[in-house]
């Protein structure tokens, strides 16, 4: 009998945590998807951008402001969209400020991709669309961020305008919002190609339940009785 209980505990124990597992929902391990940028650059307050300057520095240098964007292809994007961060690289010499810390804002952006990218002069009005609108998120960035990867969290705001760009290219742009004075407030200088600019998502998960596993449970945790009512007994009789 006890070489019968043993045997039974033996499959019975594994069994027990196949079957819990098994009964996991799926969401717990859904993985994010890093998608790299496709583009970047600034637009100067003056309304200038070259399309094959990728550098994305951000507020004043005086007597010019500049904000910037991020272009990212969302056509392998199929899932909906649960959260999103934006990752970019702040060098070494990125955050030139008197202040201690600048905010950087996320905004959406109206101008049509294509529009972006090309660049030109005088476009002031993308210069402008860039740093204004509904606002995406926010990081507050200083001297302790140069030489590091900054990352923004966009808000459910942000998370909604992406899901709508699902399988197309979307545009994001930045600008700093707390800039005051001629002095130089800036970050991100000194970037461009080969920079990290990265989209991380994450992908609403789709729960699976599997009923079918329950009886796996319910019979795991009966042998498990056995097993433990056969020990009691065998113990009884050995005080006996």
């Amino acid at each position: 009998m006890n070489r019968f209980l043993f045997a039974l505990s033996k499959i019975a124990i594994p069994l027990v945590i196949l079957g819990v597992n098994s009964c996991i929902p799926k969401s717990a391990f859904a993985q994010s998807i890093t998608l790299n940028a496709i583009d970047s650059g600034w637009y100067s307050s003056g309304g200038f951008h070259s399309p094959t300057n990728e550098s994305y520095i951000v507020g004043r240098r005086y007597p010019l402001d500049y904000n910037n964007f991020f272009v990212f292809d969302l056509s392998g994007v199929e899932k909906p969209i649960a959260s999103a961060f934006l990752r970019i690289s702040d060098p070494a010499d990125g955050y030139k400020s008197p202040d201690p810390t600048e905010a950087y804002t996320l905004f959406d952006v109206s101008t049509p991709v294509s529009t972006l990218k090309a660049g030109g002069f005088p476009l002031t009005d993308i210069y402008t669309d860039l740093g204004s609108g509904i606002s995406f998120g926010s990081q507050t960035i200083s001297a302790q961020d140069n030489n590091s990867v900054v990352t923004i969290a966009l808000n459910a705001t942000g998370v909604a305008s992406l899901n709508s760009a699902r399988s197309e290219l979307y545009a994001i742009g930045g600008s700093i919002t707390t800039i005051s004075g001629l002095d130089t407030q800036s970050v991100f200088q000194s970037t461009g190609f080969g920079d990290i600019r990265q989209l991380i998502i994450t992908p609403v998960p789709a729960t699976v339940s599997e009923p079918a596993n329950s009886p796996l449970v319910a019979f795991s945790f009966l042998g498990l009785i056995c097993v433990a009512t056969g020990h009691r007994k065998a113990k009884t009789k050995v005080r006996s």
